[in-house]
């Protein structure tokens, strides 16, 4: 009785061991910004990205993208503008969130510029715009013990126009945008991006994957 007790303990363990190896040999792909405790504060935009796999046709780079608002307020408001000669700053308010791809190179162009249209600004493709309702009501990140819960997830192709050389870093960016009255312009006001690293496979395809800590321009 003892030695059959024995072999259904050993065959259950044999089954558990084949369920583990085939669990971690299909563990391969994209998952950032759900696992762990985030220590402190979330960040003005969290961001969430997951993928089966890690190399897709460069023209079809498609992944589910999970974003929002992780602070204890709302988007909206107004910024301050300084206006020479005038005795106080100028209110800007902001009009919308809107949402972004672009080679991380570009990300450092954005800063103080200004924009005649924020759809279109060079470098940077536009993806969507969304209204400060939607994103305050359906935006939201809650974080726990377990991870990182987002309540808004999309699937997005990211442009092959972003993968400019052999590898580098591309980024999406969720931003709030600001309008300044008095020289009819737009800004990036808020908000914050996310970058991938690339490399483009001999294959026509590209491996994309987590970036580390640092998201640099892409190599000279």
């Amino acid at each position: 009785m003892r030695k059959i007790v024995l072999r259904i303990i050993s065959a259950i363990c044999m089954v558990l061991l084949c369920f583990s190896m085939a669990s971690c040999s299909n563990s391969k792909g994209i998952n950032i910004g759900f696992n762990g405790k985030w220590i402190g504060t979330l960040p003005d935009v969290h961001f969430g990205i997951k993928s089966d796999k890690t190399e897709f046709d460069i023209n079809n780079v498609t992944l589910d993208f999970s974003y929002g608002d992780g602070s204890v307020g709302e988007v909206g408001g107004y910024i301050g503008n300084y206006v020479e000669g005038a005795e106080e700053t100028e209110d800007c308010p902001i009009v919308c969130v809107a949402v972004y791809f672009y080679n991380s190179k570009y990300g450092n162009t954005l800063g103080e510029a200004r924009f005649e249209d924020y759809k279109n600004i060079e470098g940077l493709y536009f993806v969507k715009e969304i209204s400060l309702d939607d994103y305050n009501e359906n935006y939201d990140v809650e974080n726990n013990i377990f991870g990182s819960k987002y309540e808004h997830t999309e699937t997005l192709t990211i442009p092959q126009e972003t993968f400019e050389l052999t590898t580098g870093f591309v980024c999406i960016g969720v931003f709030e945008i600001a309008y300044i009255p008095s020289q009819n312009l737009y800004r990036i006001a808020n908000g914050a991006d996310k970058g991938l690293k690339y490399e483009i496979l001999d294959d026509g395809k590209v491996k994309i994957s987590e970036p580390g800590k640092t998201v640099y321009d892409d190599p000279k």
